[in-house]
């Protein structure tokens, strides 16, 4: 039977030409797809890198100034305040107190314009401290952009001359030579048209950060470590000793309330060369005292308490003792010690502000006394000596370095 070329060789387009049709149709679907899931995928939001606002401008109305600075203070450890004079250096925040109806409305405003407002409640004594509470956690929650602005473009000095032009508060007492607003005589007084009702705002309330109140706590908590190598002078020398008794070194940790009380624990290792032996001290001891802190200079004054194990070794090989130069039953190889320490310091923030940088000088005037006929100093040799060697106890000077961390313990 004959064929067909041309029809054979049609029925072969056929199926490639709807091949071809199909591919451009699965394509076309394919690319209006993927434009469509980019359109509707929601863009990445800018992460806000965090801030440190180190200083500040305060500026308030109807509150003690004073007192609202020192709570502040003591909640906002790395913030100074600087005065906003002709030429001196730009803040890094603005903070705005004024009052209002039900309490105070916080401002802060940022040196690139940003303005973050709150309100909070307060009246009476309590008011600087309740303020300086929400102030320091806003602070806080804008450093670690955990809020939002709530304005934007905002001039610092139009915040400050809105201040100004605030209506005096009632709280207030007339300035001397003011006089009050004269009584309007019987029958014609004014009618005055009621006042509209404040509109609330539950938004802004629901961002007020201040925390609830919770006793006499008036700021956190501060953990500090510290590495302090030392060296020792005994007074007075005697029996021929130098006064130097040798160096060490020692670390604490610490714990200050808000209210500047600190305790701790301090263990210190403390060591005296001689030709062929070396002494041996070692401290446990516990301390408390206060600590003051203004900006970043602080200084903290402690007592303590220490049981002092001591003993005389060469090499590896613990040495037999005899209490004095004539010999005698070995001591006790245990000694107590009591004294008063003072540590000034230059603190620097480090980072986020709960962290800080320490950096010191240590003065202790201690007395040591091991317990043979009561609390005395002893003098101690190898057996196979003539003349003591060390002086374990009796009045002794330690001044030395100090380098710690402090941290910031936030109440959540």
């Amino acid at each position: 039977m004959p064929v067909d070329a041309n029809s054979d060789a049609d029925a072969r387009r056929r199926p490639c030409v709807g091949v071809v049709l199909a591919s451009v149709l699965g394509v076309s679907f394919l690319v209006g797809a993927s434009q469509t899931a980019e359109a509707s995928s929601p863009p990445e939001r800018a992460s806000t890198p965090p801030s440190v606002i180190s200083t500040a401008t305060l500026h308030v109305r109807s509150l003690d100034d004073g007192e609202l600075r020192r709570h502040l203070s003591l909640r906002s450890r790395g913030l100074e305040f600087v005065d906003a004079a002709a030429g001196s250096p730009a803040p890094a925040a603005v903070l705005v107190v004024r009052p209002v109806d039900d309490g105070y409305a916080l401002t802060v405003v940022l040196a690139d314009g940003r303005a973050f407002d709150r309100r909070v409640a307060a009246a009476g004594e309590q008011a600087p401290r309740i303020v300086a509470s929400a102030l320091a956690n806003l602070l806080a929650a804008i450093e670690e952009a955990r809020v939002t602005a709530d304005r934007s473009a905002v001039d610092p000095s139009q915040e400050v001359a809105s201040l100004a032009a605030t209506e005096l508060d009632p709280r207030e007492e007339l300035e001397p030579g003011l006089e009050p607003f004269p009584e309007e005589a019987p029958g014609l007084a004014p009618e005055l048209e009621p006042e509209p009702p404040v509109e609330s705002e539950p938004e802004l309330e629901a961002k007020t950060t201040s925390p609830p109140e919770r006793g006499s706590v008036e700021a956190p908590w501060r953990l500090a470590t510290s590495l302090a190598p030392h060296g020792l002078l005994q007074l007075p020398a005697e029996h021929g000793l130098s006064p130097f008794g040798g160096a060490g070194l020692g670390v604490g940790l610490a714990a200050q309330t808000p209210r500047g009380l600190r305790f701790g624990l301090d263990l210190r290792g403390h060591w005296r060369r001689a030709p062929s032996v070396t002494l041996h001290r070692y401290r446990v001891g516990l301390h408390g005292g206060y600590g003051l802190d203004r900006g970043r200079f602080q200084v903290a004054v402690d007592a303590f308490v220490a049981v002092e194990p001591w003993q005389l070794r060469s090499g590896d090989a613990r040495l037999p003792l005899a209490a004095d130069a004539s010999g005698g039953d070995e001591p006790p190889t245990v000694a107590l010690a009591g004294g008063l320490r003072l540590t000034p310091a230059l603190v620097l923030p480090a980072g986020r502000r709960p962290l800080r940088l320490r950096f010191a000088v240590t003065s202790e005037l201690a007395y040591a006394g091991v317990p043979v006929d009561g609390l005395r100093a002893v003098y101690v040799r190898d057996v196979a000596l003539e003349a003591p060697e060390f002086r374990v106890g009796g009045l002794e000077l330690s001044l030395g370095a100090l380098v710690g961390v402090d941290f910031e313990l936030r109440r959540r």
